[in-house]
């Protein structure tokens, strides 16, 4: 598979032996309401991201325009998912549902001077507080969001060659 210019072999990407270290310090996501569960794979090209039931239900129905747009946009940088699952443990009567999704930048983390998690909107949109925008420690380790990006970045620079290719 392609993605964005960026070869993503999904096998290689989920290789448990590549994965062992990043599988042992998994952790919630940093940002996220819920206890969200973001893990990375070691070659920083593919995410899993747990899902609320909600949120499941909401991509399931979104998913033919999506599919649409992507194939009508073959240049788009809208995250490309690979799928949507929901595991069932019926012996104890547990589910989880589990995006499985591409990871626009696929750099690894520590060439990563900030993460955002965009959504578009500016309701609960903000991770940091006023005073620890100066603190590069924080914005390193966190997954901020919109309002974080306003205040921190203001606009992404697009070369405007890849911006015309965009649209």
């Amino acid at each position: 598979m392609k993605n964005q210019g960026i070869e993503a072999d999904i096998l290689k990407s989920f290789d448990l032996a590549l994965n062992k270290k990043s599988i042992h310090r998994g952790k919630a996501a940093d940002g996220g309401k819920g206890g969200e569960f973001f893990f990375f794979s070691a070659d920083y090209k593919m995410i899993i991201k747990s899902l609320t039931r909600e949120e499941l239900m909401t991509f399931c129905n979104l998913m033919p325009d999506y599919y649409e747009h992507c194939i009508n946009n073959k240049n788009s940088i809208i995250t490309k998912i690979y799928g949507l699952y929901r595991i069932e443990w019926e012996s104890i009567g547990m589910a989880l549902n589990l995006m499985v999704m591409s990871n626009i930048c696929g750099f690894p983390k520590k060439v990563v001077s900030s993460t955002y998690d965009m959504k578009g909107s500016q309701f609960s949109r903000q991770v940091l507080k006023k005073d620890e925008y100066q603190d590069k420690k924080k914005i390193k380790r966190r997954t901020l969001k919109d309002l974080d990006f306003m205040e921190l970045e203001k606009k992404l620079n697009i070369p405007i060659e890849i911006r015309n290719e965009l649209y």
